[in-house]
């Protein structure tokens, strides 16, 4: 079996395309979460399972994907995942501005997405969509306890100090291996950034040995200033001595 990771791209375009594509893969992964419905207005337990999802997405490696109007269906048979789209009173309620609320509301980290209403041509139906990227300071905590009541049952989905993350088609809090991983990303991420700091160094040098250059044919073809060896020497000098230290 091809492994819906490897089928699910975070780089494509929040757009009615992506939206048919996403609906027809028809199986969840740590990629791709689908919801019936998301009642940002009314719905506690709506509101408080998207914000886990999505900081679990932020805090996997490549995102991921929410697609609300898309239907979970159990049978002997297993699972299917029937499209439904949204009601206009969901619809009404879906936008960046409070689901970004809704957001700040748990963590006081930084937490990237984009999200839309499409149309589904194919389906004829609205559906809501979120993107949310992986983020940029791992991990993302929880600020405060996700609680909701059912039945006059208090039920908490996370708590304060968490971290999640995506395993398979589950939001669940994260465990040692989990935690490895994140201080294996951050030191790629680390490296990364020394060495775009490196080249950039690498370019100021390859400039001085341009400008020492220079100078050395001014000075060969004509009498150059008094000065001229005063200017060339330290540069040269500084300029092998600190490219020793980079190649170290």
């Amino acid at each position: 079996m091809v492994s819906t990771k490897n089928l699910i791209d975070t780089q494509l375009d929040l757009d009615g395309a992506t939206l048919d594509y996403l609906i027809a893969v028809k199986r969840e992964s740590a990629r791709l979460d689908y919801k019936l419905q998301c009642d940002l207005r009314r719905g506690e337990k709506d509101r408080i399972e998207l914000v886990r999802d999505m900081l679990a997405m932020a805090n996997t490696d490549d995102g991921g994907w929410i697609v609300v109007g898309v239907e979970e269906a159990k049978s002997p048979k297993g699972k299917s995942y029937v499209p439904r789209g949204m009601s206009a009173l969901h619809q009404a309620q879906f936008d960046e501005a409070r689901v970004r609320q809704l957001v700040e509301k748990y963590t006081d980290a930084i937490v990237d997405f984009d999200l839309a209403l499409l149309a589904s041509a194919r389906h004829g139906m609205t559906f809501g969509l979120i993107l949310a990227r992986p983020a940029q300071e791992i991990p993302i905590v929880f600020a405060k306890d996700g609680q909701h009541t059912n039945g006059g049952v208090t039920e908490t989905l996370f708590r304060q100090g968490d971290v999640y993350v995506r395993r398979g088609s589950s939001s669940i809090r994260a465990n040692q291996n989990d935690w490895r991983n994140f201080k294996s990303r951050i030191r790629q991420r680390e490296r990364e950034r020394w060495t775009e700091e490196t080249m950039g160094i690498r370019g100021l040098t390859d400039g001085l040995r341009d400008l020492i250059d220079l100078l050395k044919t001014e000075h060969a073809s004509k009498p150059a200033p008094p000065t001229a060896a005063d200017v060339v020497g330290p540069i040269e000098e500084f300029t092998k001595e600190f490219t020793k230290v980079l190649d170290e």
